[in-house]
């Protein structure tokens, strides 16, 4: 990898569905020119990077496909942190104009989408996420905040009303 930054315009993310340089299908060689080894991935314990299928370059995820070759998922992850929202990213990559934070409600989220004239659908899939989808491809996921520390075995408490925003991703179909 050269000694640039990959630069992303998270605005261009959401509407083309194309993040920076990266897209769905390419290889992993590719990603690795972009954005060097990553900090961790899937199984780092007892596989190479080569070998998983799972990268990350902290809030950064990449999936590959089960033969290890193309990229089938890319997704930022809003993590909610004590410290602060803002996105941790890897020296190789610089995401700009970011204005959301794991603080983002989906009501905000979709103003935000309506005052740029981006057009979008809304569902909800089998996880509970309620998803925002817009037409260059990404797609945003939002839920309930869930306070883990007051779980009791099984179950899940609630510690909110309003859907936050967990991740914007673009996926092969």
């Amino acid at each position: 990898m050269s000694g640039d930054k990959m630069e992303v315009s998270f605005q261009s993310f959401l509407m083309t569905g194309k993040f920076g340089e990266l897209a769905i299908g390419d290889s992993k060689s590719f990603v690795k020119s972009k954005l060097g080894i990553p900090v961790w991935w899937e199984g780092k314990a007892t596989l190479s990077c080569d070998q998983s299928n799972v990268w990350s370059y902290e809030d950064v995820g990449i999936v590959f496909d089960k033969s290890g070759s193309r990229v089938i998922k890319i997704e930022i992850v809003f993590e909610d942190r004590d410290d602060n929202n803002s996105l941790r990213l890897t020296d190789g990559l610089n995401v700009s104009d970011v204005a959301f934070n794991s603080e983002t409600t989906i009501g905000q989220f979709v103003e935000r989408l309506v005052c740029s004239g981006l057009t979008f659908n809304q569902d909800r899939n089998n996880y509970g996420e309620v998803l925002i989808r817009i037409p260059g491809g990404s797609v945003a996921a939002f839920r309930e905040k869930v306070d883990y520390e007051r779980s009791i075995a099984l179950e899940r408490r609630i510690a909110s009303d309003e859907l936050y925003l967990e991740s914007v991703r673009i996926e092969q179909e």
